[in-house]
């Protein structure tokens, strides 16, 4: 829920708010052993981070996101982030 409400929050371009809340989704899923959701806030907090000008720890999160999606086999995730990277080169 969380994760969905920092979503909205990056559409509303609440880069702060967004931020928090992909963080405080991120260490509820670690608890809970949540790893899609753990890559999935990655994914979220690098495109906050990009939002907001934060190139370097837009860069790390990404990175941390594709690792894991790689990893779990999770394919749709991965592309969709290639894809995104891809334009924005």
């Amino acid at each position: 829920m969380l994760a969905h409400l920092a979503d909205i929050e990056l559409a509303r371009r609440d880069v702060t708010a967004a931020r928090r809340l992909y963080s405080e989704a991120s260490e509820l899923a670690k608890k809970l052993e949540m790893r899609p959701l753990i890559a999935r806030c990655h994914l979220g907090i690098g495109r906050a981070s990009h939002a907001a000008g934060l190139k370097v720890d837009a860069q790390r999160e990404l990175q941390k996101a594709t690792t894991m999606f790689r990893e779990m086999g999770m394919t749709y995730w991965l592309e969709k982030l290639e894809s995104e990277l891809q334009a924005r080169s």
